[in-house]
């Protein structure tokens, strides 16, 4: 009696392979910043400072699975580049809240956004009235 043939695989052909269930240890977690502003976390990982010039950027870090992170929103005095406030969070946290803590569950993403009071006094310099 003859062999079955051995059959053959083309790379068009499903290979399916039976893993086990793959478990996250970390979550990434990623801050966007709007303004002139600071955003530190506790666990002590995250600290995106943008207090000069820069208005815009993004901290991340990767914490353990269900660890609770602590977000502080702070802005810096007047100065010469102008004065801001927190207006709040956005993305995967919704508040007006400077301090908050988020559940490592998942992959987060958070924004905090920092709104322009006043136009600098040495802005105003050389503007005609």
């Amino acid at each position: 009696m003859a062999a079955d043939p051995v059959p053959v695989r083309t790379m068009a052909d499903p290979v399916l392979i039976d893993t086990p269930d793959i478990v996250a240890l970390s979550y990434t977690l990623e801050v966007t910043l709007t303004g002139r502003c600071k955003v530190e976390s506790n666990p002590e990982s995250i600290n995106c400072d943008f207090f000069g010039a820069t208005l815009t950027g993004t901290c991340q870090y990767n914490f353990p699975v269900n660890t609770v992170v602590a977000l502080m929103a702070t802005y810096p005095e007047p100065d010469d580049y102008g004065s801001y406030s927190f207006c709040g969070w956005n993305g995967d946290y919704d508040n007006s809240v400077e301090v908050y803590g988020v559940l490592m569950d998942g992959a987060k993403s958070v924004s905090a956004q920092f709104c322009a009071l006043g136009i600098p006094p040495s802005a105003k310099k050389g503007v005609s009235q």
